[in-house]
């Protein structure tokens, strides 16, 4: 092997490996797929997405073996429309091993209502 055919193989390597998604980029596509859809009363949404984030994390599940795992919101809905009324959001827990979404929670504390 001559130093032209092991550079590129050292290349190809860091291509395969940059390529593969790790855990991270797993969680974090798994947890942009759980958003739904929830509309709120007030029109602001970025006040909404703060209380929603606030309340979320704050929550405390009657299972003590779950922890906070991560929080979303974004106004508008799937279409970027609807900023005031409403918001993609998602609210995860975790025990280490299994996702628990505790959404229909959230709205409920913030007055937000699950949208179909």
């Amino acid at each position: 092997m001559n130093f032209f055919t092991s550079t590129l193989a050292v290349i190809n390597l860091a291509l395969l490996v940059s390529a593969a998604p790790n855990k991270s980029e797993e969680a974090l596509t798994k947890r942009v797929d759980n958003r739904q859809l929830v509309s709120f009363q007030g029109g602001d949404g970025a006040a909404f997405c703060k209380a929603w984030k606030c309340a979320c994390v704050n929550y405390e599940p009657t299972n003590t073996a779950l922890y906070f795992q991560a929080t979303y919101c974004q106004p508008g809905d799937f279409s970027g429309k609807n900023t005031n009324t409403e918001a993609r959001v998602y609210c995860t827990f975790t025990d280490g091993t299994t996702q628990t979404q505790v959404v229909k929670h959230i709205a409920a504390e913030t007055g937000a209502t699950l949208v179909n």
